[in-house]
């Protein structure tokens, strides 16, 4: 199974600014997987880019063909938005995939693909920075809600309450981005990391291969040896089995 890289992050981090840049970058072999959102479309937002804007109808039809990995509603002062991954695949040992997500959500897709298969990377960026960048962008709105950039500030600091160090160090990386920085300078953070997590997974591909091989041979000496011996007449095998060749693996 492949990798999973989640990309975490408070509002104003620059989440959606830097999943753009990364899978417009063809250097980088990252499969985009577009979370689907029912809250209206903001201006400079691209429908099957930033999002899957979805009609409400459109989530409940998914919802009942069990086509939903995880699901979350945010109540805001326009009403209820909600925010949804549909269900995919992890394909091949050495393919990565990348999402945009939450803290709790993470927890739904460990569940699924395992925590092993998981890396998060986490946008960091103080406070006045990240207020800063969603007052400028929701000026550009129609009608400007800052009541809603105010909602989503109080959420973000109950949502990452749930992101604990002691957490994220059970999943297969962690990583952190210093984004008070450029999109650019974000972005050179993030090719650095993509680099490191290329370089682990071949890592663990060779001893992986190297742990099977060994193991193969062994098992192999040992069923020989069961089996050209006087214990093959009258044991069973499946003790043996268990005792011996299971020890390996």
């Amino acid at each position: 199974m492949g990798k999973l890289i989640c990309i975490v992050g408070k509002s104003g981090a620059g989440k959606d600014t830097l999943f753009r840049n990364i899978i417009r970058d063809s250097n980088l072999l990252i499969t985009p997987i577009i979370p689907c959102t029912t809250r209206p479309i903001r201006k400079n937002e691209i429908n099957g880019v930033d999002y899957h804007f979805v009609s409400h109808e459109e989530l409940i039809q998914a919802e009942l063909k069990s086509k939903l990995i995880e699901k979350r509603v945010y109540r805001t002062v326009k009403g209820d938005w909600y925010y949804f991954t549909k269900d995919f695949c992890l394909d091949g040992n050495d393919k990565l995939t990348m999402t945009i997500t939450t803290p709790a959500a993470i927890g739904k897709l460990a569940m699924k693909f395992g925590k092993n298969n998981i890396i998060i990377v986490y946008l960091e960026a103080n406070d006045l920075t990240r207020i800063e960048r969603c007052l400028q962008r929701e000026m550009q709105e129609q009608q400007p809600d800052y009541k809603e950039v105010c909602r989503r500030y109080l959420a973000d600091e109950e949502d990452f309450a749930l992101l604990a160090d002691e957490d994220l160090g059970s999943y297969y990386s962690c990583f952190r981005i210093n984004a008070n920085q450029s999109v650019c300078d974000c972005k050179k953070q993030f090719d650095t990391i993509y680099k490191t997590i290329k370089k682990q997974i071949k890592i663990s591909k060779e001893f992986l291969l190297k742990s099977v091989g060994s193991n193969e041979t062994q098992c192999y000496k040992l069923c020989h040896d069961y089996l050209t011996s006087p214990l093959a007449e009258g044991s069973d095998f499946n003790n043996y089995f268990e005792t011996e060749i299971c020890a390996l693996c």
